[in-house]
Order: C-alpha cells, then sequence, then structure tokens
C-alpha cells in the first residue's frame, strides 16, 4: 500500500480566520489600515461573514467586500450567493492577479501597523493542530489559497516550525492543482488525502486528477448550504474535527 500523504488546507481547515479576512477585506477596498473592531462597519462584518462561503479562492474575496461595503447601509441588501459573485468577477474591472495582491498587502499593512491585533483574529482548530504539531501525521503539506507569509506567521506563533519545502501556497495568484501538480512532481507517487472545507474546490482538484486525491470535507469549516448533500452526490466523505486522526487509519 502506498504512503499516506496528507494535504491540508489552511484557513477553515487548520485556523478559524474568518474574522481577520474581513479586516483585510475591508481595509483592501477602502485603501485603510483598521487593526480595531470598534472602527469597522458592523453591517459590513456581519454581511461578510454571513456570506463568506461565496469565496471560493481568495481573489474573490474582494469582490465579495465590494458588495458588502454596498449594502453595509442598506435597509434590505441586494442578494448575493455564489452565482451572483461568479457574475461580479467577469466583469470586475481589477485583474484576478491584482485583486489577489491588494488583499495580501492590506493584510501586510495590518501585520505592520498591530502584529499582537492581527495574530488575535485567528485561532487554531483543536485537536487537529495539537496533533499536528506532535507529529501525528508524519507526511503533510499544506495547500492553500493563502499567502506564504501569513501561513509562516501563523504557524510559528502557535508552536508549529514548518519545513518551507512543504507549504504551497497562492502568492502569484498561483491555483491549488497548479501547486497539487508541483507538489506531486516533488513528492512522487503517495496516498494523497486533501482535507478542505470548500466542496467546491475539491470537486475540481479531483476532476483535474481523476483517481490521485482522496477528497475530504471538513465539516467544521466554511460551508454554505448544501455543501454536504453536494459532497455526498460527488462521493466525498465528510469528516469532523474530533475524528480526522483516524484517516491515518483508513
Amino acid at each position: 500500500m502506498s504512503t499516506r500523504f496528507f494535504l491540508f488546507d489552511f484557513d477553515g481547515v487548520l485556523f478559524q480566520s474568518a474574522y481577520e479576512t474581513a479586516f483585510s477585506a475591508y481595509n483592501a477596498v477602502t485603501g485603510k489600515t483598521i487593526t480595531e473592531a470598534a472602527d469597522l462597519p458592523p453591517r459590513f462584518v456581519e454581511l461578510y461573514l454571513s456570506h463568506r462561503p461565496c469565496i471560493h479562492p481568495a481573489s474573490d474575496i474582494l469582490a465579495l467586500a465590494e458588495w458588502a461595503l454596498e449594502n453595509a447601509e442598506a435597509a434590505e441588501p441586494t442578494p448575493m450567493d455564489r452565482a451572483r459573485l461568479v457574475e461580479r468577477l467577469a466583469v470586475h474591472p481589477v485583474p484576478r492577479v491584482e485583486r489577489l495582491n491588494r488583499f495580501f498587502t492590506a493584510r501586510e499593512r495590518f501585520q505592520a501597523a498591530d502584529l499582537n491585533a492581527w495574530l488575535a483574529l485567528h485561532r487554531p482548530f483543536q485537536p487537529l493542530w495539537d496533533e499536528l504539531c506532535a507529529g501525528t501525521f508524519p507526511n503533510f503539506a499544506i495547500l492553500t489559497n493563502k499567502n506564504r507569509a501569513a501561513v509562516f506567521r501563523l504557524c510559528s506563533s502557535h508552536g508549529l516550525s514548518l519545513d518551507p519545502s512543504i507549504v504551497y501556497s497562492g502568492d502569484g495568484g498561483v491555483s491549488k492543482e497548479q501547486n497539487f501538480e508541483r507538489l506531486r512532481a516533488e513528492h512522487g507517487a503517495m496516498r494523497y488525502i486533501f482535507l478542505e472545507d470548500q466542496v467546491e474546490n475539491l470537486i475540481t482538484i479531483t476532476t483535474h486528477f481523476p483517481g490521485v486525491i482522496t477528497p475530504i470535507l471538513a465539516t467544521w469549516g466554511y460551508h454554505a448550504p448544501g455543501d454536504m448533500e453536494l459532497a455526498a452526490r460527488h462521493d466525498i466523505r465528510s469528516v469532523e474535527l474530533s475524528r480526522v486522526a483516524d484517516l491515518l487509519q483508513a
């Protein structure tokens, strides 16, 4: 039997970071550097977080944040779902990679202004995080849309020293499919098991690499209504946070 090799998405799988993305998204679309919750429009945060599952790659974030800001004062916000966000993205005046860079730059401004406040907006998911730090998963990599610098900063602040060679990030707009192609070339034939909280991302990557990746939907992440049913229709197993280590025996 081939060696199991675990692939972990970052946001929504290893870390709860939705609130930080609301800060950085707001700062990216306004040009500000807000670091205190009291300075964020409450309705913006509510709209952004409640529609967070509409976002698939990180380059979608600015379009959702713009919608949330446009509707922050509205008595009845205009409807938003994944299909509507895709429509906005299709006519967005800013290219995809530039949108991503603006978001990452806003995140860097936040860190430079108040690193402790930025770190405080994250928490690792337990017990998975402690299991990762303890070496429960001997073969693993991080496959994420998050920028590399943020991944290393969060991991080191929570006691995990990462080998740079196992972080496959979204810098420069590189997709998870592109990163997995490189990862597979570097690590060879393995039994790849990918834990991701976005079912559409799992469908996409397994379509690109049929029979190569075992997709696992992380039930504790960011989900839209119907995601569990969609996963089941595509024969994607859903796993609870407390049972991730069981995959070592699966």
